[in-house]
């Protein structure tokens, strides 16, 4: 009974061992099956896909089934060749959109002898143009910022112009012109304040009552005196060491003030003075245009403009 059971013991384990072989078998070769299915069609359908990805531009995803493909001593040149160069390329843009502009140069320097396929050529083309921008938005951002601390409006204004050029499809550019853009009112304010110091120049130097006493106290024509000797010689006549004067004045004749205006006011007398108003346009800030030299008595609040052809003095109010 007993040599039985033991015969029977055996029996079993043969059965199991053959069993466990078996199964072993059966799974090798689904498993076989399965990597002889990304040989050939496998590999070409991916490739084949990935192509067109990159016809549409969707680089990320022609990168995404190229990397599905197990490369093995029996997948062909051209298809690890596509795969490693489109890995590259996704690499570059990344970096771009990073502004890591050195490292997708480098980057770029790896893809310089690729030949084909033409889908691929066609997208190096496209980012190699990116990064030309994005090198030209950082140039320009860089001067945005050293201009306007040293000063130079116009330069600023100018380099800030051309980084909003740029197309804003690609990230960083994109970026850099949002950054850039605090800078916009204050470059405007800046060159407002600046054309507002040439305009003050222009009417300074036009002006017959600052001529007169800069004529006076220098001995020489106000023609050739700096910028600086004009505001020295005009801020001793001008607003807004008169301002209550030139307010009585307005008020008692009326006459609007508005943008580009500049007064200029010379005490004659006791209660008299001489009021010269001059006017420069934003378009036109170095013309100098004379709206009226006047006399104003400010005990009788009267006021006479002088007649520019005869040089006599008529009433006003």
């Amino acid at each position: 009974m007993l040599k039985k059971k033991k015969v029977a013991t055996g029996i079993v384990a043969l059965l199991t061992v053959f069993s466990l072989g078996a199964c072993s078998a059966s799974g090798g070769t689904k498993n076989d099956a399965k990597v002889n299915t990304q040989s050939q069609s496998y590999v070409n359908n991916r490739y084949q896909k990935a192509l067109k990805y990159l016809a549409d531009g969707s680089n990320s995803k022609a990168n995404d089934e190229l990397q599905k493909i197990n490369v093995t001593s029996k997948t062909s040149t051209k298809v690890v060749q596509l795969r490693n160069n489109v890995r590259t390329l996704v690499g570059v843009e990344q970096a771009l959109d990073a502004n890591e502009v050195t490292r997708a140069e480098k980057l770029l320097d790896k893809l310089q002898d690729v030949s084909r396929p033409e889908e691929l050529l066609t997208q190096i083309k496209a980012v190699k143009k990116e990064a030309k921008e994005v090198t030209l938005a950082n140039t320009y951002y860089k001067e945005i910022q050293r201009y306007y601390k040293a000063e130079k409006y116009e330069a600023a204004g100018g380099s800030l112009q051309a980084l909003n050029s740029l197309n804003d499809k690609y990230v960083t550019v994109a970026r850099l012109q949002k950054q850039a853009s605090k800078y916009k009112d204050k470059i405007e304010d800046k060159q407002e304040q600046e054309a507002a110091k040439q305009a003050s120049y222009a009417n300074a130097r036009s002006s017959k009552i600052v001529s007169s006493q800069y004529a006076q106290q220098t001995g020489r024509s106000i023609e050739s005196a700096s910028n600086a000797e004009v505001a020295s010689a005009s801020s001793q006549v001008a607003q807004p060491t008169s301002a209550g004067i030139i307010q009585q004045f307005r008020a008692a004749t009326g006459i609007p003030q508005v943008n580009g205006d500049q007064y200029f006011v010379q005490q004659l007398t006791a209660t008299t003075y001489q009021i010269e108003i001059r006017h420069t346009s934003t378009g036109a800030s170095t013309i100098s245009n004379l709206k009226g030299l006047y006399t104003y008595d400010s005990n009788t609040h009267k006021a006479q403009k002088m007649d520019e052809i005869t040089g006599e003095y008529k009433p006003i109010n």
